[in-house]
């Protein structure tokens, strides 16, 4: 019991929960910040393997209104 103790201290929820405006916010300046204020768009080209079908995948996301 004296072993497991503070395992279950460490994932007590802590005071109030996250914020997630604050939580995206960092999300964001750590993958470039002011840099994604500048894109309009997004576009992708993926191949895709899943349940025996393989093909290709494009995307394109407008990102100003998602």
């Amino acid at each position: 019991m004296a072993v497991a103790a503070p395992f279950a201290q460490a994932q007590a929820p802590a005071g109030r929960p996250p914020d997630p405006a604050e939580l995206l916010a960092g999300a964001k300046a750590a993958s470039g910040g002011a840099a994604w204020d500048a894109m309009r768009s997004q576009h992708s080209e993926v191949r895709l393997a899943a349940a025996n079908l393989e093909g290709a995948v494009e995307r394109w996301s407008d990102m100003m209104s998602g």
